[in-house]
């Protein structure tokens, strides 16, 4: 979708236009792939896995009735999706603009209220898909860069929701300076992911189509 969505004017082109006459991006995702081996050594990755380990260690406890949890093995799951008219999400986006935080964090915050409230567990916890395109280099490249991370929350001290957006916010920041440890290697290292149940994930769609000699989406 990244692909379709944000390039589809450079990809429709390369398409009809012969390879010598298509302009090479300055990045491709080989190269990235060159920067990760030469850069990700086995000290990088140790030193974020004990960042990991650290973090998740104990594991926090799932805030889910022992009747709403996957059984280990069984890969079904069921989920809950919304779609929010423009207005709401600006409203959102205001709240967090007044704690200086993203439309993200305001949502991950509000997602992790509920369970804390009705299971009355202090340390909420889930997982989380990020893109992993942290410079703009990356941004334009065509490839898989998605890793998974485990956004974990105190709620002690029954937090206003101005405060809990700054825990959230710190999670979140402190977290981005630790997503290239793939996250198999984080699950290895610790227990998270065998009593932890739940995941965000936000998809900002565009209100536009893309449409190329007959195919629209």
């Amino acid at each position: 979708y990244h692909r379709i969505n944000n390039h589809a004017e450079t990809e429709e082109t390369a398409v009809k236009q012969s390879a010598s006459d298509t302009p090479r991006r300055r990045l491709d995702y080989f190269d990235y792939a060159a920067w990760q081996r030469k850069n990700m050594t086995k000290e990088a990755i140790a030193e974020q896995l004990t960042y990991w380990k650290n973090r998740l260690e104990p594991p926090p406890k799932s805030p889910l009735p022992p009747a709403e949890r996957i059984d280990q093995g069984i890969a079904e799951a069921r989920s809950i999706q919304f779609k929010w008219n423009s207005r709401l999400v600006a409203s959102l986006e205001s709240v967090g603009r007044e704690r200086d935080c993203t439309l993200l964090v305001t949502l991950l915050s509000a997602v992790k209220v509920l369970p804390a409230r009705y299971s009355g567990v202090e340390d909420v916890g889930l997982f989380s898909g990020i893109s992993n395109r942290p410079w703009p280099e990356t941004a334009s490249m065509i490839g898989y860069f998605v890793n998974t991370v485990f956004r974990r929350t105190p709620m002690t001290g029954d937090p206003i929701f101005g405060e809990l957006l700054h825990r959230v916010k710190s999670s979140v920041v402190e977290a981005m300076n630790h997503i290239d440890a793939p996250f198999d290697l984080v699950a290895r290292g610790t227990k998270i992911g065998t009593d932890s149940q739940m995941m965000f994930a936000l998809h900002e769609l565009p209100d536009s189509q893309f449409e190329s000699d007959g195919l629209t989406m």
